[in-house]
């Protein structure tokens, strides 16, 4: 906020400014030897007689003045019976609603349910203020009467300066030499995991060409012992049907026998035949005689 008088002081100074000095050069002793100038800027000066804006600060006294003074009284039962939060998180004021009471209710239009005033409010202005007011765990809000937190105990070395050496500045040639050796180092191992890493591979092939050729040896076990199995089958069979077959034998030699008794009982017959023939040829001939 400004002033009339220095508003007022201001307009005059700048009218005679470019008055006087709008079409010419000039310099700051001219201003300063000006008295008409030196003439406006005092009489435009506030008078320490009159009381100048007030401040924020003082606005921020009285207020707080009233807020301890409204939370001292004691609670108003036509008034909404809500306890509010004034002032900073760390020093909270507890003061009662001001609202009115709505609808034969112990509560205003705006608490008048559960979720506002659990968001909004603290408790009821007739019991006894929560100790940790906060609506959330990690809340850090303090009552004014509670006084500050406790701030946490320092431990007695943590002031002091530590009186162990600074370890030794190292040298550019210094620490280029332990590059190379490090660099070295790591070459070194990388080497070795990746000779490593090729014995691993190598084994592991071995191994799978080890478990191939036993697959192989017992898949080919396997093929020889059924060839057995079906030989020994195979003879089992015939021995079996060897008995059949000898009497088969004995049944064919019974049959040529028989047929060599029939072959010579026939012979006879015929040799018979032949000699009643003959006999009867020479009874003939005598006849004849």
């Amino acid at each position: 906020m400004v002033h009339d008088s220095g508003f007022q002081g201001s307009s005059k100074l700048f009218k005679h400014l470019v008055k006087e000095y709008q079409n010419r050069p000039f310099t700051m002793d001219e201003l300063l030897a000006d008295k008409k100038i030196m003439k406006i800027m005092v009489s435009s000066a506030p008078s320490a007689d009159k009381p100048g804006p007030k401040s924020k600060s003082s606005k921020k006294i009285k207020s707080n003045e009233s807020v301890e003074k409204r939370s001292a009284e004691k609670p108003d039962q036509d008034k909404c019976q809500c306890r509010l939060w004034k002032g900073p998180k760390t020093a909270g004021i507890p003061v009662q609603c001001s609202r009115s009471k709505k609808d034969d209710t112990e509560f205003c239009g705006f608490h008048n349910t559960d979720e506002k005033r659990d968001k909004s409010t603290y408790g009821l202005i007739t019991d006894e203020p929560p100790s940790h007011p906060g609506h959330s765990e990690n809340s850090k809000r303090r009552w004014k009467f509670q006084g500050p937190p406790e701030e946490p105990k320092k431990s007695k070395t943590s002031g002091k300066k530590s009186m162990e050496p600074s370890p030794p500045v190292k040298s550019a040639e210094k620490s280029l030499d332990e590059d190379k050796n490090d660099y070295k180092k790591k070459e070194k191992k990388e080497k070795k995991d990746a000779k490593a890493e090729e014995a691993a591979k190598a084994e592991e092939a071995a191994k799978a060409e080890e478990a191939a050729k036993a697959e192989e040896a017992a898949k080919a076990e396997e093929a020889e012992s059924e060839d057995h199995k079906s030989e020994e089958s195979d003879e089992n069979e015939l021995e079996e049907s060897s008995p059949t077959q000898s009497d088969s034998d004995n049944g064919s030699d019974n049959d040529s026998d028989s047929d060599s008794d029939s072959d010579s009982d026939s012979d006879s017959d015929s040799d018979s035949d032949d000699d009643s023939a003959a006999i009867k040829a020479a009874l003939e001939e005598s006849d004849s005689d």
